[in-house]
């Protein structure tokens, strides 16, 4: 929870429920129908002055379902930001498509739900929900701002080795998020909301039928609904940049339960994520793979495995030692895939894939976007990406300036999308840093990711002793084991072979 402290998570530690908090805000709004003050058939008019035209069509329904058009964000998570201006801000963009025709998820759309539960109830968005829903479930510590969170650890967040403080630490209110992300709870808590939602006490039965029935793309009212081999599942997930994800799963059928909760990222992915099919598997399932236990060695031997090991000029393996481990960072795409992808050689098409990356990129550094469009696997999806690139690089260059220079770190798996690769791009700029990444298939290009920070790798790797020589390496999203030997240079099994590479140099 806290690593400086050497503080331990537990099922009393307060963590960030990110997008989890939609649910809530779904629940309050159905509280309000139950109690007869609304109608999620109603217009936004009714409880919104000054809507225009071109949004007077925009009802409850919509917003919870994602299907109003409305833009994603209103500006950055934690910058203080009072409720009015959010939703004049959200009220005076452009409408992506008419009411109700598509689904685009949509953040900002939640606030807005938000704004509006505090018009119609007359109490604080964070009161209501304490008084009608987390008091009545026994939730004592989830919340924004209400609970008393001296009596908790709170978790810090973490990028990497980057501690990001916690969300106590930001500015308050910050409607951008206030309503769709952001809401702190524990494990605990969860589970108590889990029990709540079981009974109807909280929610009539009725009101639940209309909370769980999906509209488009599988989504309900704050709700993702899906039948799977194991029956009904209710879930939702969430994420920031900050290091912080979490996943709620709730197999109905099966009277089983998933709250993962996360304070840190893995590989610059969200945790949550590339865990949650893990445990899935392991509840479900009889056959899975644990990661290998360590063996202690002389902690002088890892100090003097430390070092840069090249495999060529452009390729080579960065490795530190520290807490009776070895962590190797591959540079290059065939160091990369050596570690990441051991069990089949794909370096000529992952490095097609980081040509392709960079061909859009360049390109649309010069309004071409014709390399953007015969990438796309959904070519109806082009004018969107278009879009969404243009906002980016705009975006870009009003926090960093002019571009300098890019390079392609190379392609890795999109941790937590099975059959999905993602292409990590560093761009700098005259004051700063970003990424531009690219999510593609066999089929082609599937989305554009963001990440924020300056990521000089896309992924690294542990390996724990299992002799003075031998190490093992574990991936936790796959699963997969990779075996390493030192003898004066670096071994490492892959691709049915052992390669070799020298040492070169410290770190």
């Amino acid at each position: 929870a806290i690593r400086a402290n050497r503080v331990p998570n537990n099922a009393d530690t307060v963590f960030s429920g990110g997008s989890i908090t939609k649910q809530f805000t779904a629940a309050g709004i159905m509280k309000l129908e139950m109690q007869g003050t609304l109608h999620t058939h109603e217009s936004i008019s009714k409880y919104v002055t000054e809507v225009p035209n071109d949004k007077k069509e925009i009802t409850l329904h919509h917003l919870l379902t994602h299907t109003a058009g409305t833009i994603n964000y209103t500006g950055k998570d934690f910058e203080e930001t009072e409720r009015d201006p959010m939703v004049r801000k959200i009220l005076n963009a452009p409408l992506q498509f008419s009411p109700g025709t598509e689904f685009s998820y949509s953040n900002a759309g939640y606030s807005l739900l938000a704004a509006i539960l505090e018009k119609v109830s007359g109490q604080n968005y964070e009161a209501f929900l304490h008084e009608y829903l987390f008091k009545p479930a026994g939730m004592r510590y989830t919340g924004y701002r209400l609970p008393n969170w001296d009596e908790k650890t709170v978790a810090h967040w973490y990028s990497g080795e980057t501690d990001n403080g916690t969300p106590l630490e930001k500015p308050f209110p910050y409607w951008n998020l206030l309503g769709n992300g952001g809401i702190l709870s524990t494990t605990k808590d969860m589970f108590r909301w889990h029990r709540a939602l079981m009974g109807n006490c909280l929610l009539s039965q009725a009101v639940k039928k209309k909370l769980y029935t999906p509209f488009k793309n599988n989504y309900a009212y704050g709700w993702e609904v899906l039948q799977t081999p194991h029956g009904t599942v209710l879930q939702h997930g969430g994420a920031s940049s900050y290091g912080s994800s979490a996943s709620f799963i709730r197999f109905i059928d099966k009277e089983t339960v998933i709250v993962l909760f996360c304070n840190q990222d893995l590989h610059n992915f969200s945790l949550a994520r590339i865990l949650k099919n893990n445990i899935v598997v392991h509840i479900f399932e009889s056959t899975h793979t644990l990661p290998p236990p360590s063996k202690k060695i002389d902690p002088s031997l890892l100090k003097e495995y430390a070092g840069v090991y090249k495999l060529s000029e452009d390729n080579c393996f960065h490795v530190e030692a520290g807490e009776g481990r070895l962590k190797i960072t591959p540079k290059g795409q065939r160091s990369i895939d050596l570690l990441v992808f051991p069990e089949e050689n794909q370096v000529d098409s992952h490095k097609e894939l980081n040509r392709r990356t960079a061909e859009i990129l360049k390109s649309s550094r010069k309004n071409d976007y014709q390399p953007l469009r015969n990438a796309l696997m959904d070519k109806s999806n082009f004018e969107r990406y278009q879009r969404l690139i243009k906002e980016r690089w705009k975006l870009f260059e009003e926090e960093c300036g002019t571009l300098q220079e890019y390079t392609v770190l190379g392609t890795v798996p999109t941790w937590g999308y099975e059959g999905m690769l993602t292409v990590f791009v560093r761009l700098k700029f005259d004051h700063g840093v970003k990424t531009f990444n690219l999510a593609w298939t066999d089929e082609g290009m599937r989305g554009l990711l963001q990440f924020t920070g300056d990521i000089q790798y896309p992924v690294f790797l542990y390996f724990v002793p299992q002799s003075p020589t031998k190490f093992v390496g574990f991936h936790l999203a796959t699963e997969k084991l990779v075996k390493i030997r030192f003898n004066h240079h670096l071994s490492i099994h892959a691709h049915g072979k052992v390669i070799t590479a020298e040492k070169s140099g410290v770190t």
